[in-house]
């Protein structure tokens, strides 16, 4: 059986810096999320390094706006963090490229085939 590697002082130091990244993760992202709620915004998902929302009929901010609202109240809490939107924002209808590719092989399958 494989022992694991490092001293007991290191695993533990590893999942205490574990920890506390998930814990500070977790109220930036607690910010945010009241921010764009505030706003009129609904959080859908939170994606890998980034949360996906939705403006509802009762935003009362672009999503720029509010972007720039949520990065400022993360900053007034001690958090120098830059937010960005991403290119996912309205191309939500786009195909991907892995489906688009997938369906033209079928096509292409079924005219051999057929």
């Amino acid at each position: 059986k494989d022992k694991p590697v490092g001293s007991n002082k290191e695993r533990l130091e590893a999942r205490l810096m574990q920890s506390i990244i998930e814990s500070s993760e977790n109220e930036v992202l607690s910010i945010l999320h009241h921010c764009f709620y505030s706003l009129g915004w609904d959080a859908l998902a939170k994606v890998f390094d980034g949360l996906i929302v939705e403006a509802t009929p009762d935003a009362t901010m672009t999503l720029g706006e509010a972007i720039a609202f949520a990065q400022n109240q993360c900053h007034a809490r001690g958090w120098l963090i830059e937010l960005a939107e991403k290119p996912l924002h309205g191309m939500e209808d786009d195909e991907l490229p892995t489906i688009t590719k997938a369906r033209a092989a079928l096509v292409e399958a079924r005219a051999l085939l057929g």
